[in-house]
């Protein structure tokens, strides 16, 4: 198995994990390193990222990129989250970042961030199979609330109370002002009653903190009892007591008690100030401490992939269908033919590996572009293929981050009319590989809608075929085609210009009561 890496682009540090893979299990980790580069510095005031802290990022990536070559890392994955997901100028930074290292960076949402926060802890979830356990992860700029089982996610909400994010918005003076802090205390109750009030009274069987934020306080409450035993938990009343010592210090006096971690100083009473609030609001006297967090659910997720389809894998893939499918239901889409041109698609892209080279998570791409590319029709047949776009980009797409959500937009976008193009500012906004992943993927997207022009699902099946001079197209349909053979006219054009190759066609006829039998499973 490979050596592999994860990069977490936090508003505060980034972090880097390296490990060696051996299973869908436990991994062996054999490096750490963290750099409180504070990228998040000024966004949500501004929003937008600073020069100052683009420079830090990219620096702390560039080390990090020659550690994993140190280290002979095969497979590496880098995610951001809530600054880089606010920041009006993420795209120069994800493009600057991808020039300069050759990181591509995806910036997940705050429900794909509570997936992978909840995967980290998978192993070490002290309750009962099916009991429902609160989940809180206080980052830099947002909060991730979720209620879960030990295998599965029930609810998530990502609340912006994050560490930087309320410093900057409300701690102005040092050492912190009462009215200050009182003002910043009765925004987070706020808050977290309104999630209280969206999520219901839903009874927990306890509840866990999570990575960083957590994991200091924990430490600060050990040091202050002047203990060696390590914090397992963190209870109320030592919370609050751990608080109120805090915001009586002095930036410099917090650097100096946090230690090994002093750029935590001047978010550490933010973060304390919405773990106390929530544990109130959420009726908890004691939360239970793990140091795992986002780092280790995205390595964990690596793992699995690595090792094959499970089970997990296999109720994963049914979660995010249901979601797809429960979008293109919202848009009043067709279903038949929905699924008719995602098994169409499907079977492109696996007989023509070989040509599109592209990897399994884009065959998931492509098949959720299939089955959504017509919802704009709900808003105006008239250029319904830009209307896609718009729905898809704004739906919450389980399963999806946020750059793979823009993929499968612009892959809809471009199932018909014009070809993709830089002259269109959501097709100018991607990396020059993510460009490259739409014009194929649009492309065949193109040919398999074109197979079912008429939405009857004339087309029980297709085989493809690839030589030095042109792909092959084998139909197997229940009768003559017509409107289909004029539709592949039209969209077939831009598969020749990006796979530099024509396609000829072959009709075979089947009887209508077998076609079942060929369609390929999606």
């Amino acid at each position: 198995m490979p050596n592999c890496a994860v990069i977490d682009v936090g508003s505060n540090a980034i972090r880097l994990q390296v490990a060696r893979i051996q299973g869908p299990g436990p991994y062996e980790i054999l490096c750490e390193e963290r750099k409180p580069v504070r990228l998040g510095e000024h966004v949500f005031l501004t929003g937008e990222l600073t020069n100052a802290a683009v420079l830090r990022a990219v620096d702390a990536l560039k080390h990090f990129k020659e550690v994993t070559a140190v280290y002979q890392v095969e497979l590496l994955r880098a995610v951001a989250t809530s600054a880089v997901r606010e920041a009006s100028n993420a795209d120069e930074f994800l493009r600057q970042v991808e020039q300069t290292t050759g990181l591509q960076l995806e910036v997940i949402s705050g429900r794909e961030e509570a997936r992978l926060i909840h995967l980290g802890l998978h192993d070490s979830v002290p309750f009962e199979p099916d009991r429902p356990f609160l989940l809180i992860d206080i980052g830099g700029g947002s909060t991730e609330v979720s209620i879960a089982t030990r295998s599965q996610i029930l609810s998530s909400e990502s609340l912006k109370l994050g560490a930087v994010r309320l410093t900057e918005l409300f701690l102005k003076s040092d050492p912190i002002r009462e009215k200050e802090f009182d003002r910043m205390v009765k925004f987070i109750r706020d808050t977290a009653n309104r999630y209280l009030k969206a999520t219901g009274d839903a009874k927990c069987e306890g509840a866990i903190g999570t990575a960083g934020t957590v994991s200091a306080l924990a430490a600060l409450d050990q040091k202050m009892r002047d203990t060696d035993v390590r914090a397992a938990s963190l209870g109320r009343k030592q919370l609050e007591a751990l608080l109120n010592r805090l915001k009586a210090k002095t930036l410099t006096e917090r650097r100096a008690w946090l230690g090994a971690e002093p750029d935590r100083a001047e978010g550490i009473v933010a973060g304390a100030a919405v773990l106390l609030g929530l544990m109130d609001i959420l009726r908890f006297s004691e939360i239970l401490v793990s140091p795992k967090g986002l780092r280790d659910g995205v390595m964990r997720d690596l793992a699995e992939k690595l090792a094959g389809p499970t089970l997990s894998d296999h109720y994963q893939e049914e979660v995010v269908l249901e979601s797809v499918h429960a979008i293109g239901t919202k848009y009043l889409y067709d279903p038949q033919h929905a699924n008719q041109v995602g098994r169409l698609a499907l079977r492109i892209f696996k007989d023509l590996a070989r040509l599109h080279a592209l990897g399994a998570e884009h065959r998931d791409i492509l098949f959720a572009a299939s089955l959504l590319h017509d919802i704009g029709q709900f808003i105006n047949y008239s250029k319904h293929h830009k209307h896609s776009y718009y729905l898809i980009k704004h739906s919450e797409l389980t399963g999806f981050n946020e750059t793979e959500i823009e993929l499968i937009a612009n892959i809809a976008r471009y199932h018909r009319r014009a070809h993709p193009s830089k002259k269109h500012p959501e097709y100018a906004a991607l990396t020059v590989s993510q460009q490259q992943v739409v014009n194929k993927l649009s492309a065949l997207l193109r040919v398999a809608d074109a197979f079912d022009r008429s939405h009857r699902s004339l087309v029980a099946d297709i085989t493809c075929h690839i030589d030095r001079t042109q792909v092959k197209i084998d139909l197997y349909v229940q009768e003559p085609l017509s409107l289909e053979l004029w539709s592949f006219e039209q969209k077939s054009q831009l598969f020749t210009e990006v796979f530099e190759l024509p396609i000829v066609l072959q009709e075979h006829a089947i009887e209508a009561a077998n076609q079942g039998s060929r369609v390929p499973a999606a």
